[in-house]
Order: structure tokens, then sequence, then C-alpha cells
């Protein structure tokens, strides 16, 4: 196999490239040679190399818009029309495009191709990216909302007597990194817990707590506030002094079940929900409206509301050929106070689940 330069220095008075012995390689790849392909053919043309050699032009490898064109010497140049082939490209020559149908590995990936908008707070978003380009499709991150803490010191004074409750209860992610950092600054061991029980609604959650190397000893089946308040009342957990940590936007069915159970409640608001700099809603609607987007994924009420904050409900379900994702119940109808039903609703409210769920639905 040779590996060549598409082009080479126009200035130069002849060519360095060795077209005879180049001709009678069996592969060939020509690095970004769609501007000069027509010049190089006819190089191995009368160089002796045959005009039904296959021939495969690719543009943008190894990303979700990668594209192929396969054909002959005589007929590549109307497949990369048809195609619509530009640059920048590989051009391969030669028997390895036989090999096509068992290499083609990237184009099989079950997202390939797809345009996926992630709508989550840029800090929690890298991982879904990750994986969704992992999957083949192009991750589009527009960030709906940023995760702002309360001050520290407010945080901080609302930790006293953390020790006379006997659960601490969790809601997000976002609650145990924030909560978690203010508790090490102030008490410098995490041991000063005592034998607080802990809940957490989510899987996520738990894990991010389990990072801590701490156990969680409840975890609702259902990820919901509504969730957890059926175990507790299975569980017959009353009386009982809870802590809760969370958004100062989340719902308020959580604490008031909870208080109407005989349950003491302390409700500490550590940070907000908030919407980002609209400096950029230019660009956003641009990255919407311009391009073919396939599904749009809401991770919560706030993804969903600050969402429209930027882009036109009435303007983008004219765009028919977008399925919206969002996590669970609660998250879909707050979609649908917007007139835009949900294309798909995941049983199990996990980013992983939320994946599986569009890669299942993709396959249809």
């Amino acid at each position: 196999m040779a590996i060549v330069t598409g082009h080479e220095d126009p200035e130069k008075n002849k060519s360095s490239i060795d077209w005879g012995a180049l001709a009678k390689m069996k592969s060939i790849v020509f690095l970004m040679g769609t501007k000069n392909l027509k010049k190089n053919l006819n190089n191995l043309i009368s160089s002796g190399m045959s005009k039904n050699t296959r021939i495969a032009a690719i543009n943008w490898g190894t990303y979700p818009s990668q594209k192929t064109a396969i054909g002959t010497f005589e007929d590549i140049f109307e497949k990369i029309k048809v195609n619509q082939i530009k640059s920048p490209s590989i051009i391969i020559i030669g028997e390895i495009c036989k090999l096509r149908t068992k290499l083609n590995w990237f184009e099989k990936k079950p997202l390939f191709g797809k345009n996926i908008v992630i709508t989550r707070a840029r800090k929690n978003a890298s991982a879904l990216s990750k994986e969704i380009m992992n999957l083949g499709g192009n991750a589009i991150e527009i960030p709906t909302i940023e995760i702002k803490p309360k001050p520290s010191g407010y945080i901080q004074t609302n930790l006293k007597g953390i020790t006379n409750y006997e659960w601490l209860v969790f809601t997000s992610v976002n609650a145990v990194e924030i909560f978690f950092g203010e508790f090490i600054k102030k008490f410098k061991d995490i041991r000063r817990m005592g034998d607080v029980k802990i809940a957490a609604i989510g899987s996520e959650t738990e894990r991010a707590i389990n990072t801590l190397k701490l156990n969680v000893d409840l975890v609702p089946k259902n990820f919901t506030a509504e969730g957890l308040i059926a175990t507790f009342k299975e569980t017959k957990v009353k009386k009982s002094r809870i802590f809760i940590p969370r958004a100062a936007m989340a719902r308020d069915t959580l604490v008031k079940e909870l208080r109407s159970m005989g349950n003491t409640v302390k409700e500490i608001k550590i940070y907000d929900t908030v919407l980002p700099s609209k400096d950029n809603k230019k660009e956003i609607q641009n990255r919407i409206y311009r391009q073919k987007v396939d599904y749009i994924t809401f991770t919560s009420s706030s993804t969903v509301d600050n969402f429209f904050k930027y882009v036109s409900p009435a303007r983008i379900k004219n765009q028919k050929n977008i399925s919206y994702v969002c996590i669970g119940p609660i998250t879909a109808k707050t979609l649908r106070k917007y007139q835009i039903k949900p294309t798909l609703i995941c049983n199990k409210y996990t980013i992983d689940n939320l994946i599986k769920e569009i890669v299942k639905f993709n396959k249809k």
C-alpha cells in the first residue's frame, strides 16, 4: 500500500511522485485528494492502471457526518456528485475497496449520523456526549441551565446540627457534590456525619455518593420524589428528622408529603439552576434551525423551560423530523406545556437508560 499526498506544490515544475510505480500498487491512499482527483486519476491511467479499478471517496472520515462513495475510475465523479463528497476527504484506490462490507464498522454504529441535542448543564453533559459519540452520533451541546451554588457561608451555617438528623436525602448529583464540598470545608472529616442514614433519588445520585466511599441506605425503584415518598411509607419512616439539601426551584411535593407523615424536615436550598447568558441565543437558534436535528434530549423540567427561552416552540414544531426524548414523566409533562408531544419517555430515569431508549427507537 502507498499513502500519497493528494496535491503537490502547484509551483513545482515536475511531479516528484513516481506514477509508474504507484500504478502498480495494489492499494493507494490519497490524503486530501478530492480537489486534484481528476488529475491524479489521469496520471494513474496513463501509467497503466485499469479504468475498472475500484475507488472510494470518504468525506469526514470517523466523524458522525462521514459519507462514502464507491465506484470505478469511470463513474466515481458521478458518485461523488450524488453523495455530495467534498473536502476534507481521502481517496482510496485498489483492492482494499472490496473489503468495505467487512470493515465498515463505523457506519454500522447504532447512532451513526444522528444529530442529538443535549440540553443539560455543561458540567453534566460530557458523559452523555461521550456515549453518543461512541455510538456514532453527533452530540450537540446546548446547555440551557447552569448550576450556581449558594454562598458557602450560607450553606455552612445551615449545616450546624447536621448530626441531629436521622436521614439525609439527596435528589441530584449536583446536590451531592455541593453539599459534601461544603461539609468537608466545615468539618474536615467525613466521619463527623455520624450515624445518619442516606437516601438517594436515582442511580446516578447513588453513584455520586458511593464515590465518597459512603453507602446509600435507600434508593426508590421509581426515581422521583413520589417514588421516595412511597418507599418511606412502605418502610414506615415517620416521626424522623430529615435533612434535604437541594435545588432552589425543586418541586415542594417531597417536603410537604414527608411532613404530612409526621417527619421533621429541614430543607436547605443549596444551589440555583439559572439560565445561561442569552448572548449566544442567536448561535443556539442557528444550531437548531440550520441543520438537521434528529433528537432533542431533556433531563429535567428546567432544561425544557429554559430551552424554549431560546427557541420558539411554534417554529421548532415545523421541523417534523425531530424526536423529543424526556428522562421521565415529570419532564414530559413540562414539555407538553409547550404543545409538543414527547416521542420517548424513559421507563428508568437515568442517563444510561435514556441512551438505550434512543438506540432502541432508532432501530425501528
